[in-house]
């Protein structure tokens, strides 16, 4: 939201301002909507496996270790 939603507002606000105030206030809640989205894209496209995959490691290294799964 922060690293891409904010800069996406501000564009999108100058760049819309020649169409009128409506325009650019619809364009602010729209960027900062659009970069919420993204985020849920990629952490269910890339983030979700990684952190799955080094739980799983972490389970079978305390397996073996004979503790308990975290």
């Amino acid at each position: 939201m922060i690293g891409l939603g904010i800069p996406a507002a501000g564009l999108g606000a100058w760049a819309f301002n020649d169409y009128g105030d409506a325009a650019s206030f619809f364009a602010i809640p729209a960027a900062l909507v659009g970069a919420y989205l993204w985020g849920l894209v990629m952490w269910r496209l890339m983030f979700r496996d990684l952190y799955a995959r080094k739980r799983a490691r972490a389970t079978e290294n305390a397996t073996a270790a004979g503790e308990r799964s975290p």
